[in-house]
């Protein structure tokens, strides 16, 4: 009975500890650096209202287009709303390739590969334990910030 609480506790033990040995202390820096760089950066790049204008879609009209696009129910779009909805694509395309050109740049400034980056950011999204860990970084880069 002994043996299984000590497989068990070393068990789990390594599992916490998992996360927090996957990187250095300086990847740690570097990834909280660019986060909160990428978090607070002003993002003026909505172009929701030209692409409405130009398709001569109101916003009601577009928001009854957007819940039925969500909920993937079966509506009947014109083709003009059709269109619309693939110019929004190519427009999310567009931003997607802008912020991942920001955080390579940003991660380059940092000395953080932005493999790296995505690997932490993963673990940081479904470890909560993780997000503890890193709770110095971005206390110290805030406090840096005032």
């Amino acid at each position: 009975m002994r043996i299984i609480f000590l497989f068990l506790f070393l068990t789990i033990s390594a599992a916490l500890l998992q996360g927090q040995d996957q990187f250095s202390s300086l990847e740690r820096q570097a990834f909280a650096s660019v986060f909160l760089s990428e978090k607070m950066a002003p993002h003026n790049e909505s172009s929701l209202e030209p692409l409405l204008q130009k398709h001569n879609i109101s916003k009601s009209r577009y928001a009854e287009i957007f819940r039925s696009y969500q909920n993937q129910e079966r509506a009947f779009f014109s083709q003009n709303e059709t269109q619309f909805l693939k110019a929004i694509e190519v427009e999310n395309d567009k931003l997607e390739r802008k912020k991942e050109k920001r955080l390579r740049k940003a991660c380059k400034e940092n000395d953080l590969t932005y493999e790296t980056y995505q690997a932490i950011l993963s673990e940081y999204r479904s470890d909560i334990s993780f997000q503890t860990t890193l709770k110095p970084f971005f206390k110290d880069i805030i406090n840096q910030l005032k």
